[in-house]
């Protein structure tokens, strides 16, 4: 029985923690060799949304300080790499990443640089809009129709793509999620729109990305399913004793 609950307690509670955060100063060589002190974009968080009835994938990092242009130049540009799992494509290692099938991609050679979907298995890559780069916030928006194809009714739904990321520059990288992408996205309110930077967001949200009732709510769930559980354990541990 607490085997039981537990498990589905995990099941449950898991597809809700989709916000990824990250610790600050975690940048590493991107060979492998160990820890770097600067030098590099630090990423502090990423949320990530099927956004519009799930049609159009959102990523939101979120870095310490403003992407200034010692980031963002054709020299020594920040480059931003998703890779993402579609589970009806099979997976490919590529670079030593494996289970890939999607790799959407932005190098900051100047802020209105396009982003770039590459779907590995066939060979294709299409550019895209560049990313909103708003003071410390970059937010990359890709089509689902792009990304993982339409159905036969003419749909896209990148509910179900897991992903992880990588910020590069130079031969430092700080890195979101670990082996096969597994990360998965938020649903995001329905009609939201992402506001150009300076602009306010619109009432009620925060510009694309589920609102923070909507985050509310995720946590007051959460909070009732760990209640549940709990109960669900005593209940058992009581049967048991009083045997």
């Amino acid at each position: 029985m607490k085997r039981i609950a537990t498990a589905l307690a995990l099941a449950l509670v898991a597809p809700l923690l989709i916000a990824a955060t990250d610790p600050a100063g975690d940048l590493v060589a991107c060979d492998g060799s160990g820890a770097v002190t600067g030098g590099g974009p630090d990423i502090v968080g990423v949320e990530a949304a099927a956004d519009e009835l799930g049609s159009v994938a959102v990523w939101r990092l979120h870095f310490p300080e403003p992407l200034r242009s010692d980031a963002i130049n054709r020299d020594d540009p920040i480059r931003v790499v998703v890779l993402v799992r579609d589970p009806r494509v099979r997976g490919v290692t590529i670079g030593g990443y494996p289970g890939v099938n999607r790799i959407v991609s932005w190098v900051g050679t100047a802020p209105d640089a396009p982003v770039r979907i590459r779907l590995v298995p066939e060979h294709s890559t299409t550019p895209f809009n560049a990313p909103v780069i708003d003071g410390a916030t970059l937010e990359i928006r890709i089509p689902g129709r792009l990304l993982v194809g339409e159905a036969a009714d003419g749909s896209a739904d990148v509910g179900r793509a897991r992903w992880r990321l990588i910020v590069r520059q130079g031969d430092a990288c700080d890195e979101v999620g670990r082996g096969v992408p597994s990360l998965r996205f938020s649903a995001a309110e329905q009609g939201s729109v992402t506001a150009p930077p300076g602009s306010p967001p619109p009432a009620g949200g925060q510009g694309g990305l589920a609102s923070q009732g909507s985050g509310v709510g995720r946590a007051m769930l959460v909070i009732a399913l760990s209640v549940f559980v709990v109960g669900a354990l005593a209940f058992g541990a009581r049967k048991r004793w009083t045997r």
